[in-house]
């Protein structure tokens, strides 16, 4: 007789990234060569879903199945799902708080790579002119206390976009933040719109006199 074994460990992913605890099974028993080949493929089967699997050869009568690590889901999409329905559900107005305002100070601290990854790819990717300058305005009031150094960044990139109303929207969230390394971008943009560059002198004005 000879001796089979397998490890098999797999896991199973959930809608909307919601993890399960993986399936860990090892099995030690005597079989002949043609239980050995169903186990094999019941075990090759069982884990289709991984990205590494290795035998080890049936005509030894043993063989291991390798599984991938559990997945991390990646946070972008959530976050993504939760300021746009918190945007669509109530616009964005100046003067006025707004819900997306806390999701976005949350995600700040718990995930600042996520969220600077998210608003790069708004800036360069997305056509959504004012749902760009909508998110863009509700970041800098999630930060206006404390921005981040990163947070001139993408308020610097945000002003040089093609659009008017996310460069109308970079301008007035420097003017919020309202600290010597916001006052340092405008002064070198060329702008290009009349009453954009009328307002981003005003706020260059009002910056040095702060």
């Amino acid at each position: 007789m000879n001796l089979a074994r397998h490890w098999i460990s797999s896991e199973l992913t959930m809608p909307d990234c919601e993890q399960v605890a993986g399936l860990e099974h090892f099995c030690s028993q005597d079989c002949s060569p043609e239980q050995v080949s169903q186990i094999y493929r019941e075990a090759k089967k069982s884990v289709e879903d991984t990205q590494a699997w290795e035998p080890f050869g049936e005509s030894m009568c043993t063989f291991t199945i390798v599984a991938s690590p559990p997945r991390i889901p990646d946070p972008r999409p959530s976050l993504e799902r939760q300021v746009r329905c918190a945007i669509a559900e109530e616009p964005v107005e100046a003067g006025y708080s707004h819900p997306a305002e806390a999701i976005l100070a949350k995600a700040v601290i718990n995930q600042p790579r996520e969220v600077i990854e998210w608003l790069v790819h708004l800036l360069t990717e997305e056509r959504n002119y004012g749902l760009v300058g909508d998110i863009l305005a509700c970041f800098g009031r999630a930060v206006e206390k404390s921005p981040p150094w990163w947070a001139y960044n993408i308020a610097e990139n945000a002003l040089l976009s093609s659009s008017v109303a996310v460069r109308d929207s970079a301008a007035q969230t420097l003017e919020l933040w309202g600290t010597s390394a916001a006052l340092r971008i405008p002064k070198k943009h060329d702008e290009s719109v009349g009453w954009l560059r009328n307002y981003i002198e005003e706020v260059i004005e009002l910056l040095e006199t702060a």
